[in-house]
């Protein structure tokens, strides 16, 4: 065995040899892409949501937005909810795994 299957062997032989990079800067660098991202996924969404007087009951209503039929656009607005929805979950577990870091960071002596 070589390479990183020897090395791993080494490191689940003897775990306190366990190094890994944290990529801090880098983790926070995404997450601040993906606030941007979700701005303007936010933003997208005010302009659907703006723009056709006839689906106002769409803010109200979770079944007249999900059973709006995908003829002529008219479930654009609830294709863009259901973006966002996959998009904000990733960018809560990312946040939530960035502040146990910096958590663990401040606790660790």
């Amino acid at each position: 065995m070589t390479g990183y299957g020897k090395f791993a062997q080494l490191i689940a032989d003897f775990p306190s040899l366990t190094i890994y990079r944290k990529f801090g800067a880098l983790s926070s660098k995404v997450l601040l892409y993906m606030q941007a991202e979700l701005i303007h996924l936010e933003n997208e969404l005010k302009i659907i949501a703006q723009e056709d007087p006839e689906k106002a009951t769409f803010e109200v209503s979770w079944a007249a937005l999900f059973g709006a039929s995908d003829q002529n656009g008219d479930d654009l607005q609830r294709r863009k909810i259901i973006e966002i929805q996959e998009k904000i979950n990733i960018y809560r577990i990312l946040s939530m795994n960035i502040v146990e870091y910096i958590n663990h960071l401040l606790i660790s002596p």
